[in-house]
């Protein structure tokens, strides 16, 4: 069977070998589906916003940094009013998860405030 390479401004920015993103689903991307993303040659994600408890999200992270290969690139997906600030306007639990895990893509679900990304932007140029 003859491997196919697409070549995209994407792929080219993570390292990719194919231009495809694992979808952001809540409930259902976690560190295994993201995983097997990865093993493709595709993005991995996770989906944080239901993820209450900072742990969790450390697992599941752990679990994609050992199924999938050295280096992949990781998104980490959050739901601003939903996830861990409980929509009370901080988002310091979000920073936190960022500057832990350091996911190469962050995906924000709307309403992704101007606030947030502004801070996001500040604190991890």
């Amino acid at each position: 069977m003859r491997s196919v390479s697409a070549r995209t401004r994407f792929a080219d920015a993570l390292g990719l070998r194919t231009p495809l993103m694992c979808a952001v689903m809540d409930g259902v991307s976690g560190g295994a589906l993201a995983a097997a993303a990865a093993r493709a040659g595709a993005l991995g994600s996770i989906a944080c916003a239901g993820m209450t408890d900072p742990e969790r999200i450390k697992r599941e992270v752990q679990i994609f940094r050992v199924e999938s290969p050295a280096g992949s690139p990781l998104c980490l997906g959050f739901l601003e009013d939903k996830c861990l600030q409980h929509g009370n306007g901080d988002f310091a639990p979000i920073l936190d998860a960022i500057g832990e895990h350091e996911p190469q893509f962050v995906q924000l679900y709307a309403p992704a405030s101007d606030s947030l990304i502004a801070q996001i932007r500040r604190a991890f140029p």
